[in-house]
């Protein structure tokens, strides 16, 4: 699969082999043409084995696609990732990218936090210019409160 590819379905997540996903998404006017984008979402998978594998296929497109340029509605995109394990949240498994999209319009950048924890995937998506991505609430507390309510729910 090719980076653009793989980015246009990491937005839309209908590929990745999940038997169920749920998605929040969230905007925040900074008061300029771009926004603040806040989102939120858990894939879940048959099994513990099959989330794995998503998070490891994840890591290795992030990797293989770490710099690339597109044409997106005519305008030239020079997009970056940067994909670093962080502290566990919950007790699973942590992985955070960074990412800048820069154009002729002006740059986009944001950071995805990943969490595995059995055959969930949980996530959080944060964007906006790049003196704007949102800071508050903390990536890892929104996936904790996920967990929390998804474990209270299979309880």
């Amino acid at each position: 699969m090719s980076c653009t590819s793989f980015s246009q379905q990491l937005l839309f997540a209908t590929w990745f082999g999940q038997t169920a996903i749920a998605w929040a998404h969230f905007d925040h006017a900074t008061g300029g043409p771009m926004t603040q984008t806040y989102d939120e979402f858990i894939y879940q998978f048959r099994g513990d084995s099959a989330a794995g594998s998503f998070i490891q296929a994840l890591r290795s497109a992030f990797g293989r696609c770490q710099s690339y340029s597109d044409v997106e509605g005519g305008i030239d995109v020079r997009t970056t990732f940067a994909v670093a394990d962080v502290d566990p949240v919950g007790g699973g498994q942590s992985m955070q990218v960074t990412v800048t999209a820069t154009a002729s319009v002006g740059t986009v950048s944001g950071v995805l936090l990943y969490v595995l924890s059995g055959n969930d995937v949980y996530g959080v998506v944060r964007a906006g210019p790049p003196t704007g991505v949102p800071a508050s609430p903390a990536a890892s507390a929104v996936i904790q409160g996920m967990m929390t309510h998804v474990q209270a729910m299979s309880g």
